[in-house]
C-alpha cells in the first residue's frame, strides 16, 4: 500500500508573511521545520502531493509561468535535501472564479 501526505503550499510549505501572493521565485522561502518533516515522512515510506490555490492567475496578477518558476525553485530546494517523493503539484489557477 502506498502512503501519501498532502501539503498545502502557501503558508504551510513556504512562508507567505508579507505577501498575499507568492509568485516570484525570490519571495519563495521554505518554512522552518518543513524539510525535517518531509525527511521523516519520506524515511517512513510516504510520498507527497502539493496542492495550491493560484487564484492570482485568473485575476491577471501573475501568470502560470510565474507559478511554474516558483515550483521549479521549490523542487530544486527539495532535491538538494534529497527529498525526491513529490508525486504531483496540483494547482487551481481558477479558484477566484469559483467564489461568486
Amino acid at each position: 500500500m502506498q502512503k501519501f501526505v498532502f501539503f498545502d503550499r502557501d503558508g504551510v510549505i513556504n512562508s507567505d508573511v508579507g505577501h498575499y501572493y507568492i509568485f516570484k521565485a525570490e519571495d519563495f522561502k521554505i518554512n522552518d521545520g518543513i524539510i525535517y518533516a518531509m525527511h521523516q515522512l519520506q524515511a517512513n515510506g510516504f510520498k507527497f502531493i502539493v496542492v495550491s490555490n493560484q487564484g492570482g492567475v485568473s485575476k491577471g496578477i501573475y501568470t502560470k509561468n510565474d507559478v511554474h518558476k516558483v515550483h521549479e525553485k521549490f523542487l530544486n530546494i527539495l532535491e538538494k535535501f534529497t527529498i525526491v517523493h513529490i508525486i504531483a503539484i496540483l494547482k487551481n489557477a481558477f479558484a477566484a472564479n469559483l467564489i461568486h
